[in-house]
């Protein structure tokens, strides 16, 4: 494993997605401050970080929804207690220009680029329009298992880690299983409830260890594997990108 980028943020990362050209992927990342939101695309060709410089004030809670090339797509979200969208928004991230921004209150499936709000908006645009039979490709990112204490199978990994590692997991567990090796985030009772995430091959050597954050609750997808390359986020403030 060779770390490619570790790189801090003077906020909390929020969430990240992924946009661009197929060729040429992009990582979009959300960083909050008490009084202020901010946008920054990592470059995976470039290996580096820059600031998005959103032309419209960020004045409403968004959530993540998808890229389509260079569209990054948002639900903002209502404000208050009540739970719920009020509209799609597509903005340039290149730039930070809002494309479109369309009012709704729910969305029904995703196609590719288009969204069933009632009737198929297309992503890219901001256009109702038909699906045609070409629905564009997505970026394709590894999908992780997610245990808690709760579910069915928590109890086997507890075992597991009891036996192999000599560790007594906890809360939750992210699990994916590769060609050629295991990854793990799981926590413990240490002084204090901790997130530890190790790679291992399918022999069970450990490949690699570290401790990406001390909290009071568990994550959910506390890592991501996309184009061969693990990415987390350590201690909420610091991107951490490995080639694996």
């Amino acid at each position: 494993m060779e770390k490619i980028i570790e790189h801090p943020f003077d906020g909390t990362v929020w969430s990240v997605g992924y946009w661009g050209e197929a060729h040429e992927p992009k990582l979009w990342i959300e960083v909050r401050k008490p009084m202020k939101i901010e946008w920054f695309t990592y470059d995976f060709e470039q290996n580096s970080v820059q600031i998005i410089n959103v032309i419209e004030p960020l004045q409403h809670p968004m959530t993540w929804f998808k890229g389509i090339q260079n569209i990054g797509v948002f639900l903002q979200m209502k404000s208050g207690k009540n739970p719920g969208i009020e509209a799609v928004i597509g903005i340039d991230l290149r730039n930070g220009q809002q494309i479109y921004k369309v009012d709704t209150d729910h969305w029904i499936e995703s196609k590719g680029s288009f969204l069933n709000i009632g009737q198929w908006l297309n992503i890219e645009t901001g256009k109702f329009e038909i699906p045609g039979d070409e629905i564009r490709a997505e970026h394709e990112v590894g999908q992780t298992a997610h245990f808690e204490e709760s579910q069915v199978g928590f109890t086997e990994f507890q075992q597991f880690f009891g036996q192999i590692f000599n560790e007594k997991i906890v809360k939750g567990l992210d699990y994916f299983e590769g060609t050629d090796k295991l990854i793990f985030s799981y926590y413990l009772y240490d002084n204090g409830l901790k997130n530890l995430l190790k790679v291992c091959d399918h022999a069970f050597n450990v490949l690699f260890v570290e401790e990406i954050a001390q909290v009071e609750g568990i994550g959910f997808n506390t890592f991501q594997l996309f184009r061969n390359k693990l990415i987390y986020v350590k201690n909420k403030h610091q991107l951490v990108i490995y080639e694996l």
